[in-house]
């Protein structure tokens, strides 16, 4: 009985570090966002955001941060595309609003990290934001 014990808890122990590892090894951190919530701009300019990035999977990742709206992705969003990256680094990225009838506001920016098949989400989170876009 006291080995199977021992046993039980060398599993238990092992797959809770297996899931916080797998958890933990993709992040994305925001270390800046040019220019400063809140802000008014004009169509067709760029917020840009610089965050760190941190990739267990073996296969790599794809990384995209998309301006939304209301909950929902913005219309006329426009924001930078992703290569397959892995490891660890930095990336500058821009999102914007390309045109509209009337000022366009963009509150939430997603983050999301894919898998290079686009299958699986890696990575998920929202921030909170204030830029209007107009004419």
């Amino acid at each position: 009985m006291f080995i199977l014990t021992l046993i039980l808890a060398g599993m238990i122990a092992g797959m809770s570090s297996c899931s916080k590892e797998s958890k933990d090894s993709n992040a994305i951190e925001i270390l800046s966002i040019t220019p400063s919530s809140p802000a008014d701009m004009p169509f067709g300019e760029y917020v840009l955001i610089r965050y760190d990035y941190q990739i267990g999977n073996p296969e790599g990742a794809l990384m995209w941060i998309q301006p939304y709206t209301d909950g929902g992705i913005t219309p006329n969003y426009l924001y930078s595309s992703s290569k397959t990256y892995t490891g660890t680094g930095f990336r500058e990225v821009g999102i914007s609003v390309k045109d509209g009838d009337q000022p366009v506001l963009v509150d939430q920016l997603k983050i999301i990290m894919k898998t290079p098949d686009k299958e699986k989400t890696l990575y998920e989170s929202f921030m909170d934001v204030n830029f209007t876009f107009s004419k």
